[in-house]
Formats: C-alpha cells, sequence, structure tokens
C-alpha cells in the first residue's frame, strides 16, 4: 500500500523541520520536498511569481512522485510542499490518486502566528521579506485551509511542531 502524507501549513511552520525529523527517525520513509528542488534548480526559494519557475519546479516535482509511485522504492512518501489553497490541495490528492497512491494523509501544522513569524526570519531565503507580509500569509493560510477536511484527504493529523516527540498516530 502506497501511502503519502503531504504537508500543509503556513511558510515558516516548521514543515520541513519536521519533515527531516521524521527522514531520520524512519529511514525507509522517502521525502520529496518543493522547496529542495527549488534550491536545486535555482538556489533559492525566493522566486518571482511570474517568471514560471514555481511551475518548473512543480512538474520535477510531479515527475519524482510518478517515479516513486509507479517504482518499488517503498511504501512511505512525505510530500514537503505549502498548499494553502482548496483547489491547489484537490489537484495534488487528485494526482497522487491517478497515479498509484492508496492513501494521502495531511499533516497540517497548527502553531501560534508570532512563532511562525518568528521561525520563518530564521530560514536563510528570508531576506526581503516583511513582517506584516508573513503575518498575512499566515492568515491568508488558515482562511483558506479553514476546509482542509472536505478536500479529499483520507485523513488529517493537526501537527504540534513544537511537540518534542513525533506522534506515531500520524502514520495510520
Amino acid at each position: 500500500m502506497k501511502k503519502v502524507y503531504l504537508t500543509s501549513g503556513p511558510r515558516g511552520s516548521g514543515k520541513s523541520t519536521f519533515v527531516e525529523k521524521v527522514a531520520s527517525l524512519r529511514p525507509g520513509i522517502t521525502v520529496i520536498s518543493r522547496d529542495a528542488i527549488l534550491i536545486e534548480l535555482f538556489n533559492s526559494t525566493s522566486l518571482s511569481p511570474y517568471g514560471g519557475d514555481h511551475y518548473y519546479a512543480m512538474k520535477i516535482l510531479s515527475e519524482r512522485v510518478s517515479d516513486f509511485l509507479s517504482g518499488n522504492n517503498g511504501d512511505e512518501l512525505i510530500l514537503d510542499l505549502w498548499n494553502g489553497f482548496p483547489r491547489e490541495r484537490q489537484a495534488i490528492i487528485r494526482m497522487l490518486k491517478e497515479r498509484g497512491a492508496d492513501r494521502v494523509v495531511c499533516w497540517q501544522f497548527v502553531l501560534p502566528v508570532d512563532l511562525c513569524v518568528r521561525w520563518f526570519f530564521m530560514k536563510p531565503d528570508s531576506e526581503g521579506y516583511c513582517e506584516p507580509g508573513i503575518r498575512r500569509d499566515y492568515d491568508l493560510y488558515y482562511k483558506t485551509a479553514s476546509g482542509i477536511e472536505n478536500d479529499g484527504f483520507d485523513g488529517i493529523h493537526h501537527i504540534d511542531p513544537c511537540q518534542p516527540e513525533i506522534p506515531l498516530a500520524i502514520f495510520q
């Protein structure tokens, strides 16, 4: 059974840090990260939304997901990417199911805005951003994610990235 765990949360919410921790504790799990692909291709995650680079990165991500789902390289995949808009989440779920995922589980990151802002500005690519913009992103994420339970996930787990232990229930 191929399971995909899809991260969802605002920028700076600790998704990638949490995923790295999970991957270190579960060596058999595969991780595909949108940010890692952006850095690999463009040496940055801060790209112009008008240049098409994000679309190219998503094409590469999609190809890597297809390779994982069609191959014999494990049963669990963490897809680490921001997906705040319902249509985007629904399209990703549809794509995963069409390509062979048996179960798609959302890991939704929930934390206070002040912590999220602080963590965001600790990231190397945070230069050029301003605090009010990150707070707007935070508010926009939670506004657009208010109906996440209706998007078609097979399960949703709320992640508190401040917890020291990873709850085993998130792998069900």
